[in-house]
């Protein structure tokens, strides 16, 4: 009963972490501009772990498996500035009901394409930390960005992305792996920015995945 108390605890410390959204195409902002972008997304989904030998100082070789989460809606928030050349900075913040929160910095870099183009790739990096009551947990992401632009209203996006989250607390040394992807369809109009998407994270440490919707809403100054 211990161990499950525990590793529940690590789990709820580890979704907002695990938060997997991009909520913007392959294009960057141009010089000085800057975006506000507010959004919704659910994070029970990619919240099943399969973690071994969690009481391992008894030797009970115990396996807390499948353990699933209740869906929870989780609140993200982002300010975007352009830099020039390409490229653009930002900052997010997200937090669920459970208590949990991620603060989250991120570059961007487009090298294909402009903001005229019907199309439009970039590369990023992203770093945050986050959890629960004091349950800290750091994560690295670096995504790509790759959209289409067949009008200037509508666009379609993929990011594919691999990241890394790392735990260490409550007795326990625990990283995981990711790889991922999120596809969506951006709607714009008189610099306000539509968001819907849906993404997808594996690990070895994931015992299943059903994914995770966003949506979200950008304006642009």
């Amino acid at each position: 009963m211990k161990n499950l108390f525990l590793f529940a605890l690590l789990s709820f410390a580890l979704t907002s972490c695990i938060s997997n959204t991009a909520m913007q195409t392959g294009r960057v902002l141009e010089k000085g501009e800057v975006q506000i972008t507010a959004g919704l997304t659910n994070i029970a989904s990619n919240s099943i772990y399969d973690i071994e030998d969690i009481d391992a100082d008894n030797n009970t070789g115990n396996t807390a498996a499948d353990f699933l989460l209740p869906n929870i809606l989780e609140a993200q928030g982002r300010v975007k500035i352009g830099l020039g050349k390409k490229t653009d900075i930002g900052m997010s913040l997200s937090a669920s009901p459970l208590f949990s929160a991620n603060l989250e910095g991120e570059i961007k870099h487009q090298f294909i394409g402009n903001n005229n183009s019907r199309y439009a790739v970039s590369a990023g990096l992203k770093a945050g930390v986050g959890g629960l009551f004091g349950l800290g947990a750091t994560s690295i992401t670096v995504p790509l960005y790759a959209s289409i632009h067949p009008t200037d209203f509508i666009s379609f996006y993929s990011s594919p992305r691999f990241k890394h989250v790392a735990h260490s607390d409550l007795d326990f040394n625990n990283k995981v792996n990711f790889f991922g992807m999120v596809n969506g369809i951006n709607l714009t109009h008189n610099d306000v920015d539509f968001y819907f998407e849906h993404g997808m994270l594996f690990s070895e440490k994931t015992s299943d995945n059903f994914g995770q919707f966003n949506a979200g809403i950008a304006f642009t100054f």
